[in-house]
């Protein structure tokens, strides 16, 4: 069961690599695409998939909010890469928010929008709106080298194998045994890939790139480390 323990686990943590390394990638690209401002506060509300198939059309979206207690018409714009990184498709928005009130803007994106014929990038201004600054969020989409899944269901599969095969991994290694020492410091190291490795699936939900890098290269250098010092041993 050991080595079932560990091939399951292997499978889990490559697949949760992949999907991290790709969520990354795209949105560190995003981030820089197109200037903003200093004073520009994150938007939190910008919504994108992570990946799309290559015959796949999809959109992103945002809720504008007015948390003020007069009418505000805050000018919203997104950009889209339209072919290449410097040809853009521009959309303007101005809605007019009671107080308390909200609305949600969305926009369509197809392969053929693709950078290097591979990623969506995207990036959304919100001009201020007394009593909130103005707001910029930005997200890179994957276009896949192949049509007929769409992306949300390769994303979904890659999220679940990786959460069962680590599950099922650790609990076939570990057992019911008393393990030695080595053993024990060996199963820390896998407990320890498994923590970063959800990490990674958080940031990708928060769209935090610099923590999905931080977590993509911990998971590398931890398992050469596992595979350098416990080779042959466990």
């Amino acid at each position: 069961m050991k080595r079932w323990g560990l091939i399951f686990f292997a499978v889990g943590i490559l697949s949760g690599l992949i999907l991290i390394s790709l969520a990354t990638w795209a949105d560190q690209e995003a981030s820089l695409f197109e200037l903003t401002s200093a004073y520009d506060k994150n938007l939190p509300s910008l919504r994108c998939p992570l990946m799309i198939g290559r015959d796949e059309e999809s959109s992103i979206s945002i809720t504008v909010k007015n948390p003020s207690t007069y009418q505000v018409n805050p000018l919203t714009t997104a950009h889209i890469t339209s072919g290449y990184i410097l040809l853009i498709n521009e959309f303007r928005e101005t809605p007019s928010l009671p107080p308390g009130g909200e609305e949600t803007f969305s926009w369509p994106i197809k392969p053929a929008d693709a950078a290097y014929n591979t990623l969506v990038l995207a990036r959304v201004f919100v001009e201020r709106s007394y009593p909130l600054p103005s707001r910029t969020g930005s997200c890179g989409v994957l276009v896949l080298p192949f049509g007929g899944i769409p992306g949300r269901a390769v994303s979904t599969f890659l999220l679940l194998i990786s959460l069962a095969g680590m599950t099922l991994g650790l609990v076939f290694w570990r057992g019911r045994r008393v393990l030695s020492a080595r053993e024990s410091g060996f199963f820390s190291g896998l407990l320890a890939l498994a923590g970063l490795t959800i990490a990674g699936f958080v940031s990708v939900a928060l769209s935090v790139w610099l923590i999905g890098l931080a977590c993509v290269i911990l998971i590398l250098l931890i398992s050469i480390a596992l595979a350098t010092r416990y080779w042959g041993d466990v």
